[in-house]
């Protein structure tokens, strides 16, 4: 059996929070620490695998304690592998729920700059439809003072 990072399943619901705010860098080292995959394997999970994995790491280490001598493993198994699956199942899903609700908030913020980058645009549009408005007017007045003063000295 490998040594996970988290050892402790008390621990998962505390660290799922700080697990997710990893970088997803960190979380590939994290996850080559298990030992549960080969680093190209790893490469190529994008961030949502990643936490997948480590999820499914810290389910499986539910109960376990890191032994006193070499970092061996002590499994105090007490529960069902059904029980372990139904929690694996609820904390990935949650996991997932995290990371979706993390990929939204992205989403938002890009389609908010986007319609604040469109706005500027139409101020812009409207400031040069502004200024060219002026331009034909002043165009139009020097013409007219121009036509004016012609007639007055004929």
């Amino acid at each position: 059996m490998t040594f996970c990072y988290f050892a402790d399943m008390d621990q998962l619901s505390a660290n799922q929070e700080t697990l997710r705010k990893n970088s997803t860098e960190l979380l590939h080292v994290m996850t080559g620490w298990t030992g549960d995959m080969d680093d190209d394997e790893l490469e190529t999970m994008d961030r949502v695998a990643l936490l997948e994995l480590m999820a499914k790491c810290m389910m499986a280490k539910k109960g376990a304690v890191q032994g006193a001598v070499g970092g061996s493993v002590v499994i105090a198994s007490g529960k069902t592998d059904r029980a372990r699956e139904v929690e694996l199942q609820l904390a990935l899903k949650k996991m997932e729920l995290d990371a979706e609700i993390e990929k939204e908030k992205v989403k938002a913020s890009a389609e908010s700059e986007n319609n604040r980058r469109q706005m500027e645009l139409e101020a812009e549009k409207e400031r040069e439809k502004v200024e060219n408005e002026r331009r034909r007017m002043e165009l139009d007045d020097a013409k007219s003072q121009r036509s004016m003063s012609g007639v007055w000295h004929r």
